[in-house]
């Protein structure tokens, strides 16, 4: 599960029924939260229980203001590869328009397999701007002179260096003693 899937609806019926064809469907209750307004005495403890849910918390302050009005929020926390059947059985019971914007595809604002580019939005592979700056060699098509050779000794069908230790080679460093 990367995020969890909310729906926000005008009734409270409504929220139960979508709730219900969930749990028939194969999501358990630890899975299925329903935010409303009896949840909390204020915004920010709406905001909270919305918060304590796994939704962020700055989509749950978004949210809580349309709880405190009336509405209901149906969170789901779907398994692995059960999201889109999560969003189509919510999608069945008329959601309210969402108050924080929707992303088509979520998943790729996240990449575990790289967490800092992910959470800084820097390509995996760049362009040259971020090694630029820095002067730092990275894979990438675009031919950059750094001020230190040894960094970038490359033959012409590779970007790597040819070097296996390039900063140590470069500070006269024994690599073992």
């Amino acid at each position: 599960m990367i995020y969890p899937i909310v729906r926000l609806f005008g009734t409270a019926q409504q929220a139960a029924d979508a709730s219900k064809k969930l749990a028939t469907e194969g999501f358990t209750d630890d899975l299925i939260t329903v935010v409303g307004p009896q949840s909390a005495a204020s915004t920010d403890g709406l905001a909270a229980a919305i918060a304590a849910a796994f939704v962020l918390k700055s989509e749950a302050s978004a949210y809580a203001p349309a709880v405190a009005k009336g509405q209901y929020l149906v969170i789901v926390r779907a398994p692995f590869s059960a999201g889109g059947k999560a969003e189509k059985i919510l999608d069945k019971f008329a959601p309210l328009p969402a108050p924080v914007a929707q992303v088509a595809d979520r998943a790729l604002l996240w990449d575990e397999a790289a967490p800092i580019s992910s959470a800084l939005r820097i390509p995996v592979l760049s362009t040259g701007l971020f090694s630029t700056f820095w002067t730092l060699p990275v894979l990438t098509s675009w031919e950059a002179r750094l001020p230190f050779p040894e960094l970038t000794k490359s033959t012409s069908n590779t970007k790597l260096s040819r070097n296996p230790t390039p900063l140590s080679s470069l500070l006269h460093i024994p690599l073992l003693t």
